[in-house]
């Protein structure tokens, strides 16, 4: 699930030495790997085969914006971890509390997109799908920084499962790729 296209790498490896060497996971994937998350764990569940791919489809295309909301969320937690006590600091490392206060947030998101999934409230041709797809057309930078001027301007971290908050995202990220663009094409 945190790669498109998993390969195999070298497979005479895997007959000579016993390695099994894969592509890389993407930088997402990688992201919430070092959180502790697993494939198995953000993937869907479903019996059927089919159901599942559709889903991890759907769910692959979500890891973005979570990521992106869990990354901006980090940074102020960061600030935050920084202003507690020493007793504090004693009893929590800086990665104790940081996972503390992210992992509720992107469980939250992967279990209201796998229940809409269930739900069928997220099809291949809904809005939903459509405005996840738009998000992901921003440049990362631009997505970044949507992220961080969402929770800004409505002071919450923005709903990766939520059309409208999506849709709102896509409108900020575009409008500053709009200002950054104006801003560097003035000094050519």
């Amino acid at each position: 699930m945190f790669q498109e296209d998993k390969k195999r790498v070298a497979p005479a490896y895997r007959v000579l030495f016993g390695l099994n060497l894969t592509t890389q996971d993407s930088e997402d994937g990688e992201y919430l790997k070092d959180l502790g998350y697993t494939e198995f764990n953000l993937g869907s569940n479903h019996e059927s085969p089919k159901v599942r791919r559709f889903e991890n489809t759907v769910l692959r295309e979500v890891l973005p914006t979570v990521v992106d909301v869990a990354q901006s969320l980090e940074k102020m937690y960061e600030k935050e971890y920084r202003r507690q006590k020493v007793g504090f600091k004693e009893t929590f490392s800086k990665e104790e509390y940081m996972l503390n206060r992210l992992k509720p947030i992107i469980n939250q998101q992967f279990r209201s997109i796998k229940q809409k999934l269930k739900d069928g409230k997220i099809g291949t041709g809904g809005p939903y799908v459509k405005a996840m797809i738009e998000y992901k057309r921003l440049s990362k930078d631009n997505r970044k920084w949507a992220t961080i001027e969402f929770f800004k301007e409505y002071d919450k971290p923005a709903d990766a499962t939520n059309t409208q908050d999506l849709q709102t995202l896509t409108k900020i990220g575009a409008k500053y790729g709009k200002i950054l663009n104006k801003a560097l094409g003035s000094r050519r």
